[in-house]
């Protein structure tokens, strides 16, 4: 037992210098070549949509747009659905997803999650009371109605 110990914590270190090397192997890659290739939504307004001169436009867009430009290298844009998105990078279609993507432990065992710009939670929404309005007896306040969530949130 006392052998094990130090040899998991040589195979576990020698994975993080793997995967450091292959971090900074593709990050090496994307300076050469000069362009990074940036997934982001194209079906998700406020966030990632096309306008009336099929353009991509939207805070993902422009976020993905000042990363390449602080890196010093051109961004090619690369429309992405939510159901895709994590295949483009499995693929090498894109280098990084920028989009409304829940963190999750099943996708945390094949991507890696960077700091949230945009945090969020996943809120119910339910109609407030009015002023003046009296209250319904207890048990129907809602008649079946309850609180709902937002129809298209990205964990779901």
């Amino acid at each position: 037992m006392k052998f094990a110990k130090p040899v998991l914590a040589a195979s576990f270190g020698l994975l993080a210098i793997v995967a450091a090397n292959a971090h900074a192997d593709a990050l090496a890659d994307i300076q050469k070549s000069g362009v990074l290739k940036i997934a982001v939504p194209q079906d998700f307004a406020p966030f990632g949509s096309v306008n009336s001169d099929l353009q991509l436009q939207g805070l993902d867009i422009d976020v993905a747009k000042l990363i390449a430009q602080k890196m010093g290298v051109k961004v090619q844009l690369v429309p992405v659905a939510s159901a895709n998105r994590i295949a483009y990078l499995q693929t090498h279609k894109a280098d990084l997803v920028i989009s409304t993507l829940g963190k999750n432990a099943e996708r945390e065992k094949v991507i890696d999650f960077s700091q949230a710009y945009a945090p969020y939670n996943k809120q119910r929404v339910r109609r407030g009371q009015r002023q003046g309005r009296q209250r319904r007896r207890p048990g129907r306040q809602n008649r079946g109605r309850g609180p709902r969530h937002l129809p298209g949130h990205p964990t779901d």
